[in-house]
């Protein structure tokens, strides 16, 4: 980088450092010396990487943040480094096992290591999970480099912060993670096992990103015998405290359900194995003092059944159960809005569908979908978009629709990594065919869609 390496601050990597402490971001060099056996700052992997400090230590590995001295930007690296075994580093990088009879152990772990990274790269077409730029063998063990996100866990921001989400922010939230984790589900098999919020990262515009596919398996038909015990408490169902016990979808539909409650709250649920013996319960949303909708807080019963066959089957008919609840909240007058259009009255003609702006920024405009074989664009960038939505929430090209005149329906894909809301239904990257009539709804905007259908007279 042409400095001197002790010069530069392993937090920020600006040339900053001085006495030991960062005069940009206040760094202080004390703190690496706090992690055993961990690389030293200033290591460089595979001639490209520049470990600086530890971010995370887990039970089998370690999280560095580093700089790509090839695209000269921050990322994060997880290390392969069980801390259950008795290693050594020498010369402070290479790993050496101390006692033969663990070597078996450590090439089973580095070998699921190797698969949590080959499901990360798998994934990433999905939006909200962590982006993977690298993986590679080295100092005896095996690592991979993913995008840094600058931010903070929701367990931090509910505990030391002490925020706590409104039903529709936290909503908002699940919605997100739980649409990625059920489309994941649905095209790939997986299961995530791991769904807390220690594992949702939030960063400093308000994006949340889920990490941590360590524990991630492949739902297998006519069972999953054998899988390993990992669970933390309080998020983790009766099946994870047992091998032999079945997991499916309806595992990280508890796991969600209780980070749901917990982002609402501020208080973690009695473990699955508590409750199952009458030695601790939990308190029902409904009855916190929040003033939680009755609705919602059964939705969120349902997903928090102990046994899974009684359990919520699958994440998307908990993210559904919370839209019919009125988790989301809802609006009389946009309702008011879509009644009145479906009254008005239209002379027998050629048909053609319409959008129109019913709530938001150019409330009343209207764009005519007309032609069949047409796919019409829809989002913020005019050079990509027949209808422009200018809103800094919405996508360059947040969906495309087409409208089948002969059977007066509207067939669209959502291309966001936001997500609409169609008619209090939840879509990202995925199709949906609705009837005339019916209403969308970007994210974190007041901006509400009304497609509808018109006769053209002759």
């Amino acid at each position: 980088m042409g400095v001197q390496l002790d010069k530069i601050c392993p937090d920020c990597f600006s040339v900053s450092l001085k006495n030991g402490i960062c005069e940009v971001c206040g760094y202080c060099w004390e703190e690496q010396f706090s992690i055993p056996k961990c690389l030293k700052p200033y290591t460089v992997l595979t001639g490209q990487y520049l470990i600086g400090k530890v971010v995370g230590r887990g039970g089998f590995g370690i999280t560095y943040k580093a700089y790509d001295l090839e695209t000269q930007s921050i990322c994060a690296i997880k290390e392969y480094m069980p801390g259950f075994l008795d290693l050594e580093r020498i010369n402070g990088t290479e790993l050496q096992i101390k006692n033969s009879s663990d070597k078996e152990r450590y090439e089973h772990g580095k070998k699921r290591f190797i698969e949590e990274a080959e499901i990360l790269y798998r994934i990433q077409g999905y939006p909200y999970i962590t982006k993977m730029r690298n993986c590679f063998p080295e100092n005896n063990t095996y690592y991979y480099v993913m995008n840094y996100v600058e931010g903070i866990n929701l367990k931090q921001l509910v505990t030391a912060e002490r925020y706590r989400f409104s039903v529709k922010e936290a909503t908002e939230v699940i919605l997100k993670i739980g649409n990625t984790l059920q489309a994941i589900y649905d095209r790939e098999g997986l299961i995530h096992r791991d769904i807390s919020p220690e594992n949702i990262l939030v960063d400093k515009t308000g994006e949340y990103t889920l990490i941590d596919f360590g524990s991630a398996k492949e739902v297998k038909p006519g069972g999953n015998e054998g899988l390993s015990v990992v669970l933390k408490p309080g998020f983790a169902p009766l099946e994870q405290f047992s091998e032999t016990m079945p997991q499916g979808s309806y595992t990280d539909v508890y796991a969600l359900a209780g980070t749901y409650y917990f982002m609402i709250t501020g208080n973690m649920l009695p473990t699955a194995v508590e409750r199952l013996n009458n030695n601790s319960c939990y308190t029902p949303l409904y009855y916190t003092g929040k003033g939680i909708p009755s609705a919602v807080s059964e939705a969120v019963d349902r997903a928090l059944k102990i046994e899974f066959k009684q359990r919520t089957q699958s994440i998307r008919i908990f993210l559904n159960e919370l839209l019919d609840a009125g988790a989301m909240g809802s609006s009389i007058s946009i309702q008011k809005e879509k009644e009145n259009r479906q009254e008005l009255k239209w002379e027998q003609s050629d048909v053609y569908g319409y959008i129109e702006i019913i709530s938001g920024q150019n409330k009343g405009k209207i764009w005519k979908i007309y032609d069949d074989k047409k796919v019409w664009n829809v989002g913020r960038d005019s050079n990509r978009c027949h209808i422009v939505i200018a809103y800094n929430e919405v996508s360059r090209k947040h969906f495309e629709i087409t409208f089948d005149s002969k059977a007066e329906l509207f067939v669209g894909r959502d291309c966001s990594t936001n997500g609409i809301l169609v008619d209090s239904k939840f879509y990202i990257m995925s199709d949906f065919q609705v009837n005339p009539g019916c209403i969308i709804q970007f994210p974190k905007t007041d901006c509400v869609l009304y497609l509808g259908v018109r006769n053209e007279k002759k």
